[in-house]
């Protein structure tokens, strides 16, 4: 039962674990990120909608209803995706931990 990892199994893995260790953020700052970007994009979307409600007439609409939505939702979706990159980062970290402890 004791396989031995081959050469580009073993070159493969000691790039693995150096481009996890470049990373940077603690886990507690990217949902805290993710989270101020995608309440910005709500703010955004509210007042859109807020002041065109206020002021209804094509103009109003064109010049700011439509910005206002399509980039708050715009930045509401980039907090998620930013979001789930920066769990997929943390979880490849554990991933380097458990690797680290079984090559030792």
């Amino acid at each position: 039962m004791d396989e031995q990892l081959t050469i580009t199994e073993k070159r493969y893995l000691d790039e693995f674990l150096k481009s996890v260790t470049e990373t940077k953020l603690s886990p507690i700052f990217s949902y805290l990120y993710s989270g101020v970007i995608s309440f910005f994009g709500l703010i955004l979307f509210t007042a859109a909608v807020i002041i065109t409600v206020q002021n209804l007439t094509d103009r109003v609409v064109y010049w700011v209803l439509i910005p206002g939505v399509i980039g708050g939702i715009g930045t509401i979706v980039f907090g998620l995706i930013l979001l789930e990159y920066l769990r997929k980062s943390e979880e490849k970290k554990k991933m380097a931990a458990i690797i680290k402890k079984l090559l030792q």
